[in-house]
């Protein structure tokens, strides 16, 4: 109840850009200027009361629908206004080549008569069929639209109830409808039982406490406006994006033999104690053991590669991070005894499975 209490604010703050209290956010913490959508800066020295109210801004933009006046305020890819998600969502491979992923929907038009074209400001030409694919769905979703400009600043919408309007009331109602959205598994006492690098250990203690530094949880702390995945750019970076819900992650997990789309990701932190999803593959003893590296395993390769995306600027390989996971549950193995291969995820891919 009390993040549906603190919405309010957050709701006010995109209409009443005058007011008193919000005078008071501007001059201290930074924000609005000539966007209503420029959050206050949530740095490390901010007050309580600020970090209180605008550390949940990423969660609360997915609830609001942008309708376009002079389109000078609505994000032409992370904001709602084109259909029932945001444009990087719908259309994420053409979104990762954008320059300006924050650009707004007026600087992204040029208008033309009654209508007017998109300008398409790319980092380079489209070369692979499914960047083209998605590029002409975009054209003809934009086609719709039209560039219909209206009158007037852009104007939010709360897009669960868009009749009814925002309140209190309604945003619980639709952040309790979210369901369940934890990393914890279990029993997390386990992870410091499994025969893994203690470093991989902390690693997954602080996943399952809901404690890593994704970009959204930073941002809580030391303020920032860009808090989209690395990797994807098709979402904000959180714990359950990044390592369930990024098209990256998910091709790992495929490679892994993992189903994510029967695997709720809420529970996919608790498969390496779990013998339903991945033991059902080893008879016993230490061959489910091995069983268990596969998640930790691809979580950490998930973090590394997410990690180097960020301060190495290296490119992202569903080949490359599978390698490296099986990689490392090779050498986790190792001190398990008795080996034989056997194919995980299809083709040539192995793992190291281990007798009694």
């Amino acid at each position: 109840m009390s993040r549906a209490l603190l919405s309010k604010w957050l709701w006010r703050w995109l209409h009443e850009t005058d007011s008193p209290w919000a005078r008071t956010f501007q001059d201290r913490y930074g924000g609005h200027g000539t966007n209503a959508r420029i959050w206050p800066t949530v740095g490390a020295r901010a007050s309580s009361l600020c970090k209180g109210i605008f550390s949940d801004c990423a969660e609360f933009e997915q609830a609001v629908r942008w309708e376009i006046g002079t389109g000078q305020v609505t994000r032409f890819w992370t904001d709602v206004w084109c259909g029932d998600q945001p444009l990087c969502a719908q259309f994420p491979l053409v979104y990762a080549l954008v320059r300006d992923p924050l650009e707004t929907v007026r600087n992204c038009w040029t208008v033309e008569g009654s209508g007017g074209r998109w300008l398409a400001a790319l980092r380079r030409n489209i070369f692979a069929p499914e960047e083209a694919s998605q590029l002409q769905a975009l054209a003809e979703r934009l086609r719709e639209w039209e560039g219909q400009f209206g009158d007037g600043a852009d104007r939010p919408r709360w897009a669960p109830k868009p009749n009814a309007g925002f309140t209190v009331r309604n945003s619980y109602i639709w952040r309790r409808d979210l369901g369940p959205v934890t990393l914890a598994c279990g029993n997390p006492e386990k992870i410091w039982s499994q025969k893994i690098p203690r470093k991989i250990k902390v690693f997954l203690w602080l996943l399952a406490q809901e404690r890593l530094l994704t970009r959204t949880y930073r941002s809580k702390w030391r303020g920032g406006d860009d808090v989209q995945c690395r990797l994807c750019g098709a979402a904000p970076e959180t714990a359950i994006h990044l390592f369930g819900e990024c098209r990256w992650a998910q091709a790992l997990w495929r490679e892994a033999g993992i189903d994510t789309a029967r695997t709720q990701f809420h529970d996919i932190a608790g498969l390496w104690v779990a013998d339903a999803e991945l033991g059902a593959r080893a008879e016993a003893g230490r061959a489910r053991q091995v069983a268990h590296f596969i998640v930790p395993a691809c979580m950490w390769v998930i973090w590394r590669t997410r990690n180097d995306a960020i301060f190495k600027g290296s490119r992202v390989y569903t080949e490359n991070m599978w390698a490296f996971a099986a990689a490392l549950i090779r050498e986790w193995a190792s001190g398990l005894g008795g080996v034989r291969d056997v194919p995980l995820g299809g083709g040539e891919r192995h793992i190291t499975e281990y007798r009694q």
